[in-house]
């Protein structure tokens, strides 16, 4: 089924196959924005599968239609003084892979993986290590990391891998450091509790060791008491 490209709206087929989409919100704290769009390029994808023809026009609209409101809003405010139809769907990928960053608990590799995944709708061509390059430098969490990275290489022909390994290397050294600091600090900890005990023991065997000296005349021998009057005065 083709489409004409001056009536692409006006057609009620199109228009009520537009209407008929449905992709869901994207929610940052539930999903990566990476996986957000695979999946989205792939619904819309099979959502107009009969068509031989597929406008970048419905995918851009598409998107920002279900992206939900406060996205809507962060991407149009990226493009200031811009028609919103002078916008293609490319460049909000663009847009979404620059604002990639690393997340708390990735690792390096990970990072990098997400990373290939957003710049695959991109485009880049053959500037596609370079730009990764970059973005990979922009988005570390670790700034120490970055740091090492710029002292090591001062020209801007450094290749991606081997940014990455610096990078990976530097991730495992801090791995093992705080490996190594976690074990000195739980012996330590173990140590204290250790010598705690040992000092109560310590404690416990003199106070059971201290004796009664007892006095024929003034001490009851059986409790260390003064001397009772008699025996019912010691079992009252």
């Amino acid at each position: 089924m083709d489409v004409d490209t001056d009536n692409t709206y006006k057609n009620p087929d199109i228009e009520e196959l537009l209407r008929g989409f449905q992709s869901e919100g994207f929610d940052e704290n539930q999903k990566d924005i990476a996986f957000y769009l695979k999946r989205f390029d792939l619904t819309f994808k099979l959502h107009f599968l009969c068509f031989e023809t597929v406008y970048e026009e419905w995918k851009r609209d598409l998107l920002m239609k279900n992206i939900g409101k406060r996205h809507l809003k962060v991407v149009l405010e990226n493009f200031p003084g811009r028609e919103y139809e002078s916008i293609k769907y490319q460049q909000i990928k663009i847009y979404v892979f620059c604002k990639a960053l690393q997340q708390g608990q990735e690792r390096i590799t990970d990072f990098l993986s997400r990373l290939r995944s957003l710049a695959s709708g991109c485009q880049f061509g053959q500037h596609l290590e370079e730009r990764l390059r970059d973005q990979f430098i922009f988005g570390l969490l670790d700034s120490d990391v970055g740091r090492e990275i710029f002292y090591r290489f001062s020209s801007a022909s450094v290749s991606l891998e081997e940014v990455v390994d610096v990078a990976e290397n530097f991730e495992d050294v801090k791995f093992n450091f705080n490996m190594i600091q976690n074990i000195g600090e739980a012996s330590s900890h173990v140590y204290k509790s250790r010598n705690s005990m040992a000092k109560q023991v310590v404690t416990n065997n003199k106070e059971r060791s201290t004796q009664i000296r007892l006095s024929n005349n003034k001490t009851c021998v059986r409790c260390g008491e003064n001397w009772h009057k008699n025996i019912r005065e010691f079992q009252r």
